[in-house]
């Protein structure tokens, strides 16, 4: 349909500026049909935006409203498509209303300030603008042409403060309903720390450097406690006489005993330093390290974080900080050299009693201590089940294998464990491999399986 040429002088219902979109906004050639169009508000629609600036749910608009009808009054703000702007300043008076129109309706005073401006302007084309169709029934009663909006630019209607509220708390418990953990891990190597998904590259060519195994045999035996019984019980290096009368209690057999097992004890250290020499030697050109890194990307924290990563038969030993397992050059044990009498079990055990004996007479809360439960201990520390650990278990034969056990891990929070260190069995096995893991947790579906692969480079 092609734009008439005729002026149209359109009036706005309330609720146009409360509900559509903003008047510079609107394109009202395409509304009106027509290339002339002077946008006209009447005192009753100023009166109304003035009531409702205070609503709850629509003062916000009525507001916007206001302020842009001040800007184009004051020519700081156009429409769109050159149409004018004016401001019908009639106000309406009860003795000049007909008998059909009520004074005290809000729509009734729109309609007569639009009938006013007819009587007064016969050649004007005059049209209102509503959606209201209790306003469009009486346009029709008093011969006023009017033009519905497109419905499809209309607003949605704003909430309430209580609908805010539960519209927030409904997206509060979604968030809620859809926390869910992510844990990924990754392997990293001594060069690289970033936690970055590339695969683990190792160059199994460092040089070694051979140790001496004669100064290191010559050093031992140095120790004064290998060659004297006596300056074994004295830190300074000298005995006291007290020391002297307390040793010449020990029997002469025991101490013949105790000098044939350093004797024994020098030759095993001997043969330990060379078979340990070539194990490290073996072990520098052979081994790789790395650390494990757990992370929790998810928005909620995980628990029960159980990851194991399998290794293949490749390997002859394997190592963490606290444990290791394999085949290596067990370091001989030093003889104990034998005690004197005042130092013995026995006697130490009776006076122990005796002095317990004693402070119980004395402090009886100490017979409690009896009662008290036993509390295992791990080293130095007390052993809780739900503390984070890891273990290495397995043989050479069939692959070894390492487990970390995560009880909780937070949101957003990483987890470092290591350094692994792995030993291939020889250097014909030294080549690229693949590592399997299993991750397991409350908050995965089931096992996470994948293969991260290890890439050996040998020089």
């Amino acid at each position: 349909m092609a734009a008439s040429q005729a002026a149209y002088k359109i009036y706005l219902d309330t609720n146009i500026l409360l509900h559509y979109p903003a008047l510079c906004e609107i394109e009202w050639s395409s509304w009106c049909q027509t290339e002339k169009v002077c946008v006209t508000i009447c005192m009753q629609v100023i009166h109304e935006l003035d009531e409702k600036k205070n609503d709850s749910q629509l003062g916000i608009r009525a507001a916007k409203r206001i302020k842009e009808i001040k800007q184009l009054r004051l020519g700081q703000s156009t429409l769109k498509d050159r149409a004018e702007f004016c401001i019908d300043s009639y106000e309406s008076r009860e003795n000049e209303f007909p008998e059909s129109l009520n004074p005290t309706s809000k729509d009734d005073r729109i309609i007569q300030s639009v009938l006013h401006f007819c009587e007064n302007n016969p050649a004007e084309t005059v049209v209102l603008v509503t959606e209201d169709i209790g306003m469009q029934i009486k346009c029709d009663t008093h011969k006023i042409s009017y033009i519905d909006p497109p419905i499809k630019q209309r607003l949605p209607n704003p909430r309430t403060e209580t609908e805010k509220k539960y519209r927030q708390a409904i997206t509060e418990l979604n968030e809620l309903k859809n926390r869910q953990p992510k844990v990924i891990f990754s392997l990293l190597n001594l060069e690289d720390s970033d936690s970055s998904n590339k695969p683990l590259e190792f160059s199994l060519n460092e040089p070694f450097f051979d140790i001496e195994r004669e100064m290191e045999f010559e050093k031992l035996l140095r120790r004064p406690d290998l060659n004297d019984v006596q300056i074994r019980y004295s830190n300074s290096g000298k005995v006291s006489q007290t020391q002297k009368e307390r040793f010449s209690q020990i029997p002469e057999r025991e101490q013949q005993e105790y000098i044939a097992n350093v004797d024994q004890y020098l030759v095993h250290f001997r043969n330990w330093l060379i078979d340990n020499h070539e194990f490290e030697k073996s072990w520098r050109v052979r081994q790789i390290k790395f650390w494990v890194q757990i992370k929790n990307i998810g928005n909620a924290p995980d628990e029960d974080v159980d990851l194991y990563l399998d290794l293949p038969p490749y390997f002859s030993f394997i190592c963490s900080e606290k444990k290791e397992k394999g085949k290596k050059p067990k370091k001989p044990e030093r003889p104990n050299p034998p005690k004197p009498p005042v130092a013995s079990g026995i006697y130490n055990v009776e006076r122990i009693v005796r002095n317990l004996e004693a402070l119980q007479t004395t402090y009886p809360w100490l017979a409690e201590l009896r009662n008290m439960p036993y509390v295992p201990r791990i080293g130095s520390h007390f052993f809780n089940p739900r503390a984070a650990w890891d273990d290495i278990d397995g043989n050479a034969e069939k692959g070894y294998f390492i487990r970390i056990f995560q009880p909780r891990l937070n949101q957003h929070k990483s987890q470092l464990w290591g350094p692994y260190t792995l030993v291939f069995k020889s250097w014909e096995e030294t080549k690229t491999f693949n590592i399997e893991t299993r991750l397991y947790s409350v908050g995965a579906p089931g096992k996470i399986e994948c293969k991260v692969p290890i890439i050996i480079h040998r020089g």
